[in-house]
């Protein structure tokens, strides 16, 4: 796998999955993944939930098994472990759907504001709103926020280390300055999806949409379910060709693949 086709933010991601991989098997070596079977990583699993959510968990493995998976296609290694690991059972912590239904997204965001929960509110908007990959809104900074004659836009470093521009809608500018941020000048350096100082992992993340959807909505979905939310509602408001822009894909056939869903989501 070259780092070259992966934004910092995914590297980082990865290194942290594959660090937390190796606590979780005690695994240090080659030889002794190969050496590991499902019984015993079902054992260091379930010994895992005092560290650590079911969801680091399932990323942890899925990580590993992903990298691996591309060493042993470009002959890096010689064997592929993961045939039996790759089915354990990781727990009931999974999404029921790809998509958020109809009226789902506007429901979720209003209940949020009712209830004042802000963080949640911001992440919900930037990844439902303007369809944000998981690591791009976890990456953002306040200073990557900059104002133009157009309105507020955000300034950041995309998929494949692309640097992308994007003008923020009035309500998630509501909802960043006005609600998360109280109306006060923010650091420039801190992260704009922090709980105080400390910026939230994407583990907090992952928990916090399933649990959110889950308690709102009714059906659970995943993080990136936001962002395929917003492309598959754009492609039938908007059409196509429009949703691969403002998606920020760089084929139309990957954007094609979310119109699936397109009469599922909110229109």
């Amino acid at each position: 796998m070259q780092r070259g086709e992966l934004s910092p933010g995914t590297v980082t991601a990865y290194r942290k999955a594959l660090a937390r991989f190796s606590n979780l098997t005690r695994v240090k070596t080659v030889g002794q993944l190969q050496a590991l079977d499902a019984a015993e990583l079902q054992e260091a699993i379930q010994e895992s939930f005092d560290r650590w959510s079911k969801a680091s968990v399932k990323v942890a493995l899925l990580v590993a098994a992903k990298v691996w998976r591309q060493a042993y296609r470009e002959k890096l290694v010689s064997t592929f472990p993961f045939h039996g690991i790759e089915r354990v059972r990781i727990g009931d912590n999974v999404p029921e759907g790809r998509v958020l239904l109809p009226g789902a997204r506007e429901r979720i965001l209003e209940r949020l504001a009712q209830e004042g929960r802000w963080l949640e509110l911001a992440a919900f908007s930037l990844m439902s709103l303007h369809g944000l990959r998981s690591h791009e809104a976890l990456s953002l900074r306040w200073r990557d926020i900059v104002d133009t004659p157009e309105g507020k836009v955000i300034v950041f470093i995309g998929k494949g280390g692309k640097e992308a521009r994007m003008r923020l809608k009035p309500e998630v500018v509501d909802a960043l300055f006005v609600k998360l941020g109280g109306g006060q000048p923010m650091p420039p350096d801190a992260r704009v999806l922090s709980k105080g100082e400390r910026p939230i992992s994407y583990s907090k993340l992952y928990r916090m949409v399933v649990e959110t959807t889950g308690r709102i909505a009714g059906r659970a979905v995943s993080p990136h379910a936001l962002r395929a939310t917003y492309i598959s509602s754009t492609i039938g408001t908007r059409g196509l060709e429009e949703a691969r822009r403002l998606a920020r894909h760089a084929l139309v056939t990957v954007t094609t693949r979310y119109s699936r869903w397109a009469t599922l989501s909110e229109s």
